[in-house]
Formats: structure tokens, C-alpha cells, sequence
């Protein structure tokens, strides 16, 4: 199940106001304890009070040591579980109370048995009592801290998300000072779509990352996925004033680019748009249909997280509003393919077909569509289709406007068969542009010839063609 962030919150604030107060009986960590138990030898802390021990705790030290020195794990969690609360009685009623060593020892005998709740509030004590033992405590939590976040992201290479977020939780409990397990807790939670919590993770990285030059990666990493965050929120402001620093930082970097455009079309400032729109050849605010590309992303992130019905309104929202943006009807059409919609799948392939007839891509997935839905003649029919084609072409790029548009298309040559699987000899194929106002007629076209190709071969396309209010595209190829 997964916690909501305010939990979330409420639980950090808390473990990190305890300061002096001893935890009660917590579920530990065996990745700590194992971890741990590569150390095997007891040394005195680093810093001068923390060495200076005790005689009242002296024979507690010799006990743990010998505990840290046990090759057997169940062992040495027997010994550690005997020596814990005598460490623990030491602190709180037996006169060791501001001692530093005695606290280091026993965040130490903590962070050996897997307790990084009782470690943090042991090393903070030790911390608040002498100052100059930090490098000694961070030294300590770093060690754990660096298990569970190497295993947050192995789970995050699995796919397992919750599995993941845990670890990085425990992660930032022990040791809060990288930005590391919060910049990967913010991802995981923009994905899941869960924008508010992705939101103060992001920013919580960004704030310790701003404070120290070793994190510079980590803190353009913050800026730039909690401008993208806020977008999505449709906190446009916040967005921009995020995204206007990221661009300090990277100033080249197109995602932030992107993303700023959509912060300021989302907060009605064209003016401030239209440089981004001639730097990166992006569509002005009027044409990029306002939080499109925010609707992207949030498709984007659905479909990663195998949200695929999500995934596919989204994209179809997108499409709605750029209907030159053929990406978001074939990405519908995709999430329809995955979530194994059948009639959804050929009602979204069968327009992007009609948009674009040399699209292998969709031609496949129309093919799915009636396999799925039990049409085997129309299956059959999209089968040829799909082999007799000379070439496939793929969109590369677009650049639009609403008086002139630009589309760069890539033509690679097939290994074209007939119905009968006899090869077809590669010929020249004409098309014809034809550019779209909002209303959907025709407001300029343009013709173009795709050569023979021999299969393999490439051959840049490229369309560009002037007329007052232009939205969208087609082609048709030419009998």
C-alpha cells in the first residue's frame, strides 16, 4: 500500500524532533545488518570527546566489541540484542546522559542491528553534545545510507517502485544530507502521478543539493523534473521561476527549454514564449494548444508506469489539442496495443493511418487491432497493405507556425511482396501534402516524390509550405 506524503512528512519531522528521546522496540533492517556485520572491528570513535569513553561504560564497549567481532550472524544478533538496552539504561538512567562517547556507541550498537531509527537518534544526541564528532556520526550513517539507496535503485531497475520508495524512505531516515534518495523518491512519485508528493521530495533535494558545489548534477536533476512536476500541477509561476534558474544553470538543455514554453503558455506570457519558440523551433502558445506538452509528459509517465487506459486518454487529450501532433495519436494507439483494447486500438490506428498511409508502425498495430477484435478479412487486407509498401516513412521532425510549417520525414526502402509474396520492383511513390486549418480544409498542399529505394536505403523527405492558420497534416499517396 502506498502512504500518502503528508503521512510521509509527519513520520520524517517526527523521527527528526525526537533528538534525546530513546526509541521504543522498531522493526529493523536486515539490509543494515548485513551490511554492517562486514565490520568487525570495534575502534574508538575518531573525535576527541567521543574517545573519551568511561569507566561506567567501558565493560558495555568490551561487550559490544566482542559482538562485532562474531562471524556468525545469528550470534552476533544475540549479543548485539543483549548489549543494546544495557547501552540504552546507560544513557537514560544510569549518569551516561551527556556523555558523547556512550551515545556513539550506542547509535553504533543500533546501526549494527539493523535499527537506523535508534541509530539517527543516538547520533544526533552525540552530535548536539559535541559538535566535532559529525564527521564520526556521518561517517557511520553514510554506511547504511549507501546500502539502501544501491538497492532502492536495483528495484528501481526491477519495475518495483513500492519496494524502491521504502528503501530510499529508510535511506533519507539515517542519513539526510544527499540529495540522492530524494531526487529518486520525487521520480517515483511523478510517475506514479502523485505530483504533490513529487513535488516536495524535488524540493527537498534541491535544497540540500544547493548547498554544496559536489551535488551540482543532482541539484540541475531537482530543478529541471520540479519544473516539469509543476507544470503538470498547472503551478505555472512556480514553474517558471524553477525552470528560469534550471536555464541559468543549462542553458542549452532542450527539456528545460520545452519545459519552460509550457510554463509560460501555461501562464499566459507569449512574449517571454516566443525567443524559446525561434531557439528550439517550437509552436507558439496559440498553436501548442496551452498544457499539451504537460499532457505529454503526464502520458509519458502513465504509460511507463503501465497506466495504459490513463496513458491513452491522455495522449488522446494531446491530440485534440495539437492534431499536427502524430506522436500522441500513435502513442494512443500504443497504450490501446498494451492495455489489449481491441476497438480501441482500431479506432485510434485506423486516423493515423488516413494521416499518414506509409506508417509501418500503424499499419502493424491496425493489424493487432483486428486480430484482436476477430475481423480476419480486414486483417488479412492490412497485412498486404503493410508488406506491398515500397518504403516506410517516419517523421523526424516538425516545426509549425500558424502561416508556415515544416516537416522532415525519413524514407526507408522495404523489401516490398505482393499477395502472393512475389517481390515488388521498387518504384518512385508521389505524394501529396496537404496542410490543415483548425477546421480541417485544405489550406495549402504540396507535392513530393519519394525515389526507388532498395531495402535498407534511406532518403531525407522534407515538406515546407506557407498558408494563413495552419493546425495540422496529412499525405496521400498518389495513384
Amino acid at each position: 500500500m502506498i502512504r500518502t506524503f503528508a503521512l510521509l512528512s509527519a513520520l520524517l519531522l517526527a523521527v527528526a524532533a525526537r533528538g534525546t528521546t530513546l526509541a521504543a522496540q522498531v522493526p529493523t533492517s536486515d539490509r543494515v545488518f548485513k551490511t554492517m556485520a562486514q565490520q568487525r572491528n570495534l575502534l574508538p570513535p575518531a573525535c576527541k570527546a567521543g574517545a573519551a569513553g568511561g569507566g561506567k561504560i567501558n565493560d558495555l564497549i568490551s561487550d559490544l566489541r566482542r559482538a562485532a567481532g562474531q562471524a556468525d550472524l545469528a550470534k552476533r544478533k544475540a549479543e548485539l540484542d543483549a548489549v543494546r538496552p544495557k547501552f540504552r539504561e546507560a544513557v537514560t538512567t544510569g549518569g551516561q546522559a551527556t556523555n558523547a562517547a556512550a551515545w556513539i556507541y550506542l547509535g553504533r550498537a543500533d546501526l549494527y542491528a539493523g535499527d537506523i531509527v535508534g541509530t539517527d537518534i543516538a547520533f544526533a544526541r552525540a552530535q548536539k553534545l559535541a559538535p566535532d564528532c559529525k564527521y564520526e556520526t556521518d561517517r557511520w550513517r553514510q554506511l547504511a545510507w549507501l546500502a539502501l539507496v544501491n538497492d532502492g535503485l536495483n528495484f528501481v531497475r526491477a519495475n518495483n517502485p513500492d519496494s524502491a520508495k521504502a528503501l530510499f524512505q529508510q535511506a533519507n531516515t539515517i542519513y539526510r544530507e544527499s540529495p540522492s534518495a530524494y531526487v529518486n523518491l520525487g521520480a517515483i512519485y511523478a510517475n506514479a502521478g502523485q505530483n504533490d508528493s513529487a513535488i516536495a521530495y524535488f524540493k527537498q533535494a534541491g535544497a540540500i543539493a544547493g548547498k554544496d558545489t559536489t551535488f551540482a548534477e543532482d541539484y540541475r536533476a531537482s530543478l529541471v523534473n520540479l519544473g516539469i512536476v509543476l507544470n503538470r500541477a498547472k503551478r505555472y509561476d512556480e514553474a517558471i521561476a524553477t525552470l528560469e534558474e534550471f536555464r541559468k544553470l543549462a542553458p542549452s538543455d532542450s527539456a528545460g527549454i520545452r519545459s519552460l514554453h509550457t510554463a509560460y503558455c501555461g501562464a499566459n506570457q507569449p512574449d517571454k514564449a516566443q525567443p524559446l519558440e525561434k531557439e528550439l523551433s517550437l509552436p507558439p502558445c496559440s498553436v501548442a494548444g496551452g498544457d499539451a506538452s504537460s499532457l505529454m509528459e503526464k502520458g509519458v509517465a502513465a504509460f511507463n508506469a503501465n497506466k495504459f487506459v490513463e496513458a491513452a486518454d491522455l495522449f488522446g487529450q494531446v491530440y485534440a489539442k495539437q492534431p499536427y501532433n502524430h506522436d500522441a495519436l500513435l502513442n494512443q494507439a500504443t497504450s490501446y496495443f498494451k492495455a489489449k483494447n481491441g476497438p480501441k486500438l482500431v479506432e485510434t490506428a485506423t486516423p493515423l493511418i488516413e494521416l499518414e498511409p506509409m506508417n509501418e508502425t500503424a499499419l502493424q498495430l491496425l493489424e493487432q487491432g483486428y486480430r484482436e477484435t476477430k475481423q480476419v478479412e480486414k486483417q488479412v487486407a492490412t497485412v498486404t497493405r503493410r508488406r506491398s509498401l515500397p518504403a516506410r516513412l517516419e517523421t523526424k521532425r516538425i516545426t509549425i507556425s500558424p502561416t508556415d510549417i515544416k516537416i522532415g520525414l525519413q524514407a526507408t526502402g522495404r523489401d516490398a511482396r505482393d499477395a502472393k509474396d512475389a517481390p515488388i520492383k521498387a518504384a518512385p511513390v508521389n505524394l501529396t501534402f496537404e496542410l490543415l486549418g483548425a477546421d480541417g480544409n485544405v489550406v495549402a498542399t504540396q507535392e513530393v516524390t519519394v525515389p526507388p529505394l532498395a531495402s535498407g536505403a534511406g532518403q531525407e523527405v522534407s515538406v515546407a509550405a506557407q498558408g494563413n492558420g495552419i493546425s495540422g497534416w496529412r499525405y496521400k499517396v498518389k495513384s
